[in-house]
């Protein structure tokens, strides 16, 4: 787990995570009062983008199938004396995944 706090040209390209990681989101600002631009984005099963930080508020918990849906964080952009994007970030592995590793 880990809390992110991500201002100017912090970003993810487009990609997949390990399978059978869930991440939860845990949003602490707000996409257009502590940032300008840039966020979280998901490629849905209609294979449109869709900006998740644009539609969530502060307290709100995205999950997130990071295995099977391709996501990105897009660039962030924000003035001095905004905070940035503040999320408090934990990945989530399935049990079956730690069981199926060679140790």
């Amino acid at each position: 787990m880990r809390l992110n706090c991500q201002k100017k040209s912090s970003y993810f390209e487009y990609h997949y995570d390990t399978p059978g990681e869930i991440q939860a989101i845990l949003y602490l600002s707000q996409h257009g009062l502590d940032y300008n631009e840039g966020g979280l984005t998901c490629v849905g099963y209609d294979d449109n983008e869709h900006e998740i930080d644009k539609n969530v508020n502060i307290g709100d918990l995205v999950l997130v199938n990071a295995y099977v849906c391709k996501h990105k964080v897009s660039n962030i952009s924000c003035k001095p004396e905004q905070v940035g994007r503040l999320t408090f970030f934990v990945p989530i592995i399935s049990v079956c995944k730690v069981f199926t590793q060679n140790f």
